[in-house]
């Protein structure tokens, strides 16, 4: 779904997913976003509802780090963030930037990869 340019996609995020349930079961789906939509409690509340998510990780978040594995460039990690939620942050280190997306999905990170440069 697309958002006015002028409405700031937080605002518009419950909107929009109340009005997506309606057509198709949003526990059968990802749902994959940017950081217009970035909000820890969202986070949180999409995994209590057992609804599964990418999202790229935003800068000056505050986590934990409860478990890690580093495979060559890529680094796959369990954190808690600062409201408690557990999630998985995979990081994508290349020569010009470090890609970093939080998901609650047990996929490849290359998988996660795809998935977001789908959206």
């Amino acid at each position: 779904m697309v958002t006015p340019g002028d409405v700031h996609d937080s605002l518009e995020f419950d909107d929009l997913l109340e009005d997506s349930n309606v057509f198709v079961d949003l526990q059968d789906v990802i749902l994959v976003f940017d950081k217009g939509y970035w909000k820890l409690d969202r986070f949180k509340e999409l995994g209590e509802k057992g609804y599964r998510f990418i999202a790229p990780m935003k800068i000056n978040t505050t986590y934990e780090i409860l478990s890690e594995k580093i495979k060559g460039k890529i680094s796959d990690e369990i954190i808690r963030l600062s409201n408690g939620s557990i999630l998985r942050l995979v990081t994508f280190h290349n020569d010009k930037r470090i890609e970093r997306y939080i998901t609650n999905l047990d996929l490849p990170p290359e998988e996660i990869r795809e998935i977001y440069g789908m959206r």
